[in-house]
């Protein structure tokens, strides 16, 4: 009766008749007796020497994404990797993975209050000027409210908008009211909140200043202090 090839080699031919027409299985793929083809390790596994049996597979923190293999690479960071993995799994949203090799999602780690995570994060993104996190684990910064802003990095909360100013959504800085305009509140949404600055005085910077002694101003919006003119002869300035 035939004999088959040993575990470990394999043979194509038809009619041998020794032992001779048994090839080395390639490292790769592995070959159980009998073998008439090398089987090729697929995605997840690999084998490394010539002669195997069967393939081995990836251990955890390791990853094979293509067949035919002699090897498996490290789990990239940002991603983790159980064992037999054909491809890397990412951190999940508002975690990040800073090192190669994790093995399973727990390796992630959270992400701290004032930067975000999204999904694969490699390091937490520090939230830029006019947005903010005040929680842990957060996939992306907030921005800031209207009648609020940030202009530093890395915060976990925005600052009410001066008096004198204006803060629109996710404002770095505010912004002062138009010439012969003022704020006379904290936390304005809009240029439109300012309010037009009275007979009697001007506005500069969003600043309502009245003008001076035994001067008046009769125009409401003045944008300077020239638009206060001097009171004449027999007459004063009413405050």
């Amino acid at each position: 009766s035939p004999t088959q090839c040993p575990p470990g080699r394999y043979s194509p031919e038809l009619g041998g008749t020794s032992a001779s027409v048994c090839r080395d299985c390639p490292a790769g793929s592995a070959c159980v007796a009998g073998s008439v083809a090398p089987a090729v390790c697929s995605a997840g596994s690999f084998s490394d020497q010539a002669n195997a049996t069967a393939c081995t597979t990836c251990d955890a923190g390791k990853y094979q994404s293509s067949s035919g293999q002699t090897s498996c690479k490290p789990c990239s960071a940002g991603s983790y990797c159980i064992r037999g993995s054909s491809a890397p799994s990412p951190c999940r949203e508002g975690t990040y993975g800073n090192v190669t090799g994790l093995t399973n999602q727990r390796g992630c780690l959270q992400c701290p209050a004032g930067s975000a995570c999204p999904t694969g994060s490699e390091q937490p993104s520090v939230c830029t000027p006019g947005s903010y996190a005040n929680e842990t684990n957060l996939p992306s910064c907030l921005r800031c409210a209207a009648g609020t802003y940030q202009s530093g990095e890395g915060n976990t909360t925005c600052d009410l908008c001066p008096e004198s100013y204006w803060c629109a959504a996710g404002s770095s800085a505010p912004t002062p009211c138009a010439a012969g305009t003022y704020g006379g509140s904290k936390g304005l949404q809009r240029a439109e909140q300012c309010t037009e600055c009275p007979a009697g005085s001007w506005c500069s910077a969003g600043v309502l200043i009245p003008c001076g002694i035994a001067t008046y101003n009769d125009q409401p919006g003045a944008s300077n202090q020239g638009a206060c003119t001097q009171c004449p002869d027999n007459a004063v300035s009413v405050q």
